[in-house]
Formats: C-alpha cells, structure tokens, sequence
C-alpha cells in the first residue's frame, strides 16, 4: 500500500476514534476556531457567496459560519466519517461532504472563501494542499486558516528526541516556510500572525490523554520505531518533570493564522 495512503488511513482512524470526545477536549482547538473567525469578521474584503469549512471536524466552525453569514452556502468538509455524523446532528444549514482536502470535489474556480482552522497541519504534502486549495477559490478568492508551526509541542518533542533517534512526536512548518508556499502556490497573504498558547497538566499521562482525544496522537513524520513503549513512556516523563512549572506539566501550542487571496490570473 502506498505509505501516503497508510498514513491518511491512520490520521483518519485517529479522528474517528475520538469523535465522540473530540469538543470536550478540544481546548486549543476551540481558542483557534474563536480567534480565526474573530480576524475573519473583522476583514470585510471577502467574498461569501459560499463558504468551505475545510476539515470542519464535528462542525463547530461550521455552525458559526452559518450562523454569521446567513445568505452563504456553507459547506462542512471532512474525512472522518464519525466527525461529520456528529456535525450532522446539530440543527443549522449547512451541507456536509466527506472529502480528502487534497482531492476536493469542486470544479476550479468555483468557491469564494475557504475557511480552515487547525487542519492544515495534517497535510502531507503543503505544496500539493495549498495548490489544490488554491484551484477551487475563484480569483480573488480567500483563504482564512489557522495551523501550528514549528514549534508547537516543543516539551514534548525534545523529551522524545533525547531518548530516540527516530524523527520526532509530530513534523510542524515553519511560519516563513507556510508564507512562502503560499506564495508559490499563487497565494498573496494579507495578514499573518502568530500567538503562544499553553496547555498545564497534571503528569504525562493527562497530557497525552488530552492529546490523544483531540486527534493529534499520530505522527506524519512516525514509523513503527518512533511508536509509544512503556519503556519510552518512563523516560519521556522522567524528561518532562524538567519542564514542570507551579506544580504542572505544560504543553505549548504556537498557532499560526493567515488570511490570504488567490492571486487573479496567477503569479
């Protein structure tokens, strides 16, 4: 089996498992949905005569979209069918699609916004997400997104890189690297910012409980080497004890969001 694919696979189970906790658990999440349609609300230079919520995971963004864009067509978009069964539950319009974000089921030029909030980082390849993100949006069209850069998770991923010589807990792009592709990509960014947000747990195990009923437990960059031992587990908590602060654990986030417009005609 092509290793993309296996790896698509495994992030797609890893969702599907933890649908049903995923909203109580999703902390960071939720602060990252708030702020990017916060930044959204304040641009006016958008087009919405319809909206993608890409990886829109149990539709929480996507509620508010439809929410605050009433004359929108609002699309919910996902590959986790467990996440998007919980979306459809709840009582607003939208329409939900189950879908790869990297073979979206749109004609090009075709969508005015996509709106997408800690998705991104779950690309395998930034150059051929951005690029077919870039193939549905109208000219003009925009991008609103949120993602993690490079050092997100930084406690938990030198811990394991002091007792492992396998690549690390999880693989996060570099601010610079993310505007660069976008630009690349036929993107003009309009606005970027980053901001710190830190996570404080009791001992290890809450930590990558918390980790693991968000999704997040699955390492695009991992092999069988770089998986979970009871022996890995001890050390990596004998090397988190260095980071602990006021009695706690934390686990930092650095959250990357940008707006940005498909340039017309090209670069």
């Amino acid at each position: 089996m092509n290793s993309d694919l296996q790896k698509k696979q495994h992030i797609q189970y890893c969702f599907n498992r933890s649908a049903d906790d995923y909203e109580q658990a999703a902390i960071i999440q939720k602060h990252a949905l708030d702020r990017l349609l916060s930044l959204f609300a304040c641009d006016g230079n958008y087009l919405n005569e319809n909206i993608i919520d890409l990886g829109c995971g149990t539709g929480q963004g996507t509620e508010l979209l439809a929410k605050s864009y009433p004359q929108a067509r609002i699309l919910g978009i996902d590959f986790s069918e467990k996440m998007l069964a919980i979306a459809r539950t709840k009582q607003y319009h939208a329409t939900f699609i189950d879908a790869d974000f990297d073979h979206l089921p749109f004609v090009s030029d075709t969508i005015s916004t996509i709106f997408s909030s800690m998705a991104l980082q779950w690309s395998l390849s930034l150059t051929e997400t951005l690029s077919e993100w870039h193939r549905i949006l109208k000219p003009n069209g925009r991008l609103v997104c949120c993602t993690l850069n490079e050092n997100s998770l930084h406690e938990l991923k030198d811990c394991w890189q002091q007792i492992s010589n396998s690549p690390s807990i999880n693989y996060f792009h570099s601010t610079t690297t993310i505007q660069d592709t976008l630009f690349k990509q036929g993107f003009n960014v309009q606005h970027m910012l980053v901001e710190k947000q830190t996570m404080h747990f009791d001992d290890l195990r809450s930590l990558l409980y918390n980790f693991k009923k968000v999704g997040a437990n699955f390492s695009i960059s991992a092999n069988k080497q770089a998986r979970l031992t009871k022996k890995s587990l001890t050390q990596i908590a004998k090397c988190y004890e260095n980071y602990r602060t006021h009695d706690k654990l934390p686990l930092t986030y650095e959250l990357c969001y940008f707006i940005a417009d498909k340039i017309s005609g090209g670069i």
